[in-house]
Order: C-alpha cells, then structure tokens, then sequence
C-alpha cells in the first residue's frame, strides 16, 4: 500500500520528465521539418535541371529555361520559379544544374534553442543532355 507521505510522486515525477523532453521533442519536429525541405528544394531542382536537359535542344534555350523553373517550382510550394538557377551547356554530353537558394522560416520556431527566424534553403540537381 501507497503511504501517504508518497501519493503524488508520480505527477511530480512526469512534469519534470516532460519539461526536459517537450523541448526535445519541439527541436526534432523542427530540424525534421528542415530536413524534409531540403529533400524538397533537391527534388525541385533536379526536375528543373532534367525538363531544361530534355526540352533545350527542341525549343531553344529561352522558352526552355522558363518552362524549367516553372517545372521546378510546381514540384513543390516551398520555391517559385524564380528562386531557380540554371547552368551549364545544353549541348550533347553537357551537364545542366539547377540550383535552389531561398530563405525559409523555420517551423515550428524554437527561439530557445536558435531556431527563429530564417534559415537558407539550398538544392541542387544536374542532369546530362543527350541530345
């Protein structure tokens, strides 16, 4: 049996427990939801770079490029096209890069530990021309 000098120890015991996990938790959520952005930012620029390989050498290097970053940009709500660089040689065996860089809000913002504000959102994606 339980005595009375003891009853509430468990309720004490867990609001210390998760004032030292939820912060931890937070974090995680945070640095995941960055984590996954970047996956994204990646994706985004490897589908501009590989649309501006296939489509460059059938319309020329100017409808192209626009329609690229469009592709780009529709792969996810986190870039718009023109947060979207291309580079590199549209010829046979060249190499074109896509690169994303943007600054993004961190969510969810954690203050405590340095995650307010905006951090810099990067991808990168290349894709060779075969012609």
């Amino acid at each position: 049996m339980v005595q009375h000098k003891e009853r509430g120890v468990a309720v004490v015991e867990f609001a210390i427990v998760l004032t030292l996990l939820a912060p931890l938790i937070v974090v995680i959520v945070a640095w995941g939801v960055r984590f996954h952005n970047a996956a994204q930012a990646d994706n985004a620029a490897f589908i501009a770079a590989r649309y501006y390989a296939i489509k460059c050498t059938t319309d020329g290097a100017g409808p192209a490029a626009s329609a690229a970053k469009a592709a780009g940009a529709a792969s996810t709500t986190l870039v718009s096209a023109g947060d979207i660089t291309l580079s590199g040689s549209c010829t046979v065996g060249g190499t074109i890069t896509a690169r994303i860089s943007k600054n993004q809000a961190w969510s969810p913002p954690v203050p405590l530990f340095g995650m307010s504000g905006t951090y810099a959102l990067g991808g990168t994606g290349a894709a060779r021309c075969e012609g």
